[in-house]
């Protein structure tokens, strides 16, 4: 299990892209973060 708590994430110290994201991943997830601008897949 990966667990991540009020994480934030910005490109280039620019406005924040992700803010305070909880999640908790069991074994055998997978998860993606897309997006609006990301290509359809």
């Amino acid at each position: 299990m990966i667990e991540l708590n009020n994480v934030c994430f910005s490109y280039n110290n620019e406005k924040q892209t992700l803010s305070n994201i909880n999640i908790k991943i069991e074994d055998n997830e997978s998860v993606g973060i897309i997006g609006a601008n990301a290509p359809h897949i």
